[in-house]
């Protein structure tokens, strides 16, 4: 996304499967595995979805604490979300565990990156983007630039914790949509302008009741897609 009149949540699009991506997941081969409390809310077993996290810089704060608000903005929409940090320390062949297997089909993951500062139009700038496969309408690696979203918290005197977790949820949204389409209202519009940032409309910050809809149903096609597998591998 991008800057100090608006912001742009971009999402790249591939026509490829996703296999291209295990070689990053392959290099994380320290896990720590933590899942966020859930809600009193009912959840639908079948729209439960694992999320990766792999950090190449140090978050502005931490994890934990913006992953909790993804957290209430997913759970709101119907999902329940198991939440596993991993963290490349060094690479260490033969390594095993959560993390260096390939993203199962009810998997994401969410990498945090920083960037240089935005160049030239500066009236937008990307806080991430996702990887969607348009013609599968499915995605497994979204992008979050750490410290542009900071900045834009400070500019805004935003909480940073609050912001970085909106702006996770948004891409998760991507992927499970399996689009680069945004919407006119809610969560998964464009441009996120400062004005919008500083107004803190509720409506804004969540999904909208057809999205929330269109990703459970995404989770269940992911979850049987996961269970199929796995009784084949017996």
């Amino acid at each position: 996304m991008r800057s100090p009149t608006n912001v742009t949540t971009k999402a790249t699009t591939v026509t490829n499967t996703f296999v291209t991506f295990v070689p990053f997941v392959a290099l994380a081969i320290f896990v720590v595995r933590f899942a966020l409390p859930a809600t009193a809310a009912v959840i639908d077993p079948d729209t439960r979805i694992v999320i990766r996290t792999y950090e190449s810089t140090a978050l502005p704060v931490d994890r934990e604490s913006a992953l909790s608000v993804a957290t209430a903005i997913l759970e709101a929409a119907g999902l329940d979300v198991t939440w596993v940090a991993c963290d490349a320390v060094f690479v260490r062949r033969g390594a095993d565990g959560p993390c260096v297997a390939p993203l199962a089909a009810n998997e994401l993951a969410i990498r945090f990156l920083r960037l240089p500062p935005a160049q030239g139009n500066m009236d937008q700038v990307a806080l991430g983007y996702s990887l969607v496969d348009t013609r599968l309408r499915a995605g497994s690696l979204a992008t979050i630039y750490a410290d542009r979203v900071a900045a834009l918290a400070v500019t805004c005197h935003l909480d940073v914790r609050t912001l970085l977790g909106r702006a996770v949820a948004h891409e998760v949204g991507h992927l499970l949509l399996g689009t680069s389409d945004h919407a006119p209202a809610g969560l998964m519009r464009a441009a996120w302008s400062q004005n919008a940032l500083r107004r803190e409309r509720p409506g804004d910050w969540v999904f909208t009741p057809r999205h929330a809809r269109a990703m459970r149903d995404a989770v269940r096609v992911r979850t049987a897609r996961q269970l199929a597998a796995a009784r084949l591998g017996k």
